[in-house]
């Protein structure tokens, strides 16, 4: 994982594969994180040959699975490495993201598509991201709800790599990895299990103000 600095954002293990990202100050530009995970989208003349992408992933789709685990005004998405670091992850051209709190979706600008509005979304609940790298599409599943294509035409010949926004001191994720293929119903993780693994167990702090 990749943050802006080691003094806004402290991530560490939990478990064998998850990785739990905290929010050590407020604010709405010193929140970013970047997983490592990558996947490259087929260049739009050629969508079916998939020799000309990142030879790693050998589906079309993958997924990238987060639990909420505290605060609600996170972003959930996906970015290019090109990213402006103090941003959140919604607000460049770069970067793709659904506002936890609102459900809305955001790219290049504020959160203020309307998108999920089945139910308000929770600490606990489980956000996935799910990319398909032929189509060129985003859409979400929020616990088991496919809540359907939330972005279309993102850029081809592109590599993309899950991220998340945190806005307040306290707030946390857990990211439990990326999978190869579709999301299926049932793949919610479980809570990860608090072992006395590293401090960071960060007070909470709900905050106002919107991306």
């Amino acid at each position: 994982m990749l943050s802006l600095s080691e003094g806004t954002v402290y991530t560490y293990p939990q478990g064998a594969n998850v990785t739990v990202c905290a929010k050590l100050q407020d604010g709405w530009n010193n929140g970013l994180v970047i997983t490592k995970d990558k996947v490259t989208t087929s260049s739009s003349s050629s969508s079916s040959n998939s020799s000309e992408v990142d030879a790693s992933i050998d589906s079309a789709i993958a997924h990238f699975t987060f639990v909420v685990t505290k605060g609600l005004r996170t972003t959930i998405g996906i970015c290019k490495p090109t990213i402006e670091w103090q941003s959140f992850v919604n607000e460049t051209k770069d970067g793709w993201g659904l506002f936890v709190s609102t459900g809305n979706i955001g790219h290049n600008g504020p959160t203020d598509i309307p998108y999920y509005d089945a139910q308000p979304i929770h600490e606990g609940d489980t956000v996935v991201v799910q990319i398909d790298r032929d189509q060129r599409t985003i859409r979400y599943f929020v616990n088991d709800v496919d809540c359907g294509i939330a972005f279309t035409d993102i850029p081809a010949n592109t590599n993309y790599h899950a991220a998340v926004s945190l806005y307040a001191h306290g707030d946390k994720v857990a990211y439990h990895g990326m999978t190869i293929g579709p999301y299926k119903a049932g793949e919610v993780p479980s809570p990860p299990t608090t072992s006395s693994s590293s401090s960071s167990s960060s007070s909470s702090s709900s905050s106002s103000s919107s991306s």
